[in-house]
């Protein structure tokens, strides 16, 4: 059995400008898309092969777009809070969606990203 997306999840917090937003509702890729209860279902009992406060893979970037109404900071920080054994950097995109499509959100991604992995490099 399939449903719609936009029944499954806020699809309309996806993006905030108007005319984008309709474009991505009429996307069958993106929130035009229809899911089974078999991809809901495992959705919600996902389990990551490495929890959190294990992780020890590489630095982490977030880029949390300021305006985000799909995954409000609060929620960010509290599964970031969890990781411990590798450093978290987090850049606020100023102005921008779930999807930042705004200018001053993508541009201080574009920078935060370069930043960050000169960083990388430079300490490794």
């Amino acid at each position: 059995m399939k449903i719609p997306m936009c029944l499954a999840g806020k699809m309309h917090t996806l993006v905030n400008n108007k005319a984008a937003q309709k474009v991505c509702m009429k996307d069958r890729s993106s929130a035009g898309n229809w899911a089974t209860m078999a991809f809901l279902t495992s959705y919600m009992q996902y389990q990551p092969d490495i929890e959190p406060q294990r992780f020890t893979v590489c630095p982490i970037l977030l880029t949390q777009p300021g305006e985000d109404r799909w995954t409000p900071l609060h929620l960010s920080e509290l599964f970031l809070s969890k990781i411990s054994n590798v450093p978290v950097d987090k850049v606020i995109l100023p102005q921008a969606g779930h999807y930042p499509l705004e200018k001053a959100g993508l541009d201080v991604m574009v920078e935060a990203i370069h930043a960050f992995l000169i960083k990388q490099l430079l300490e490794n």
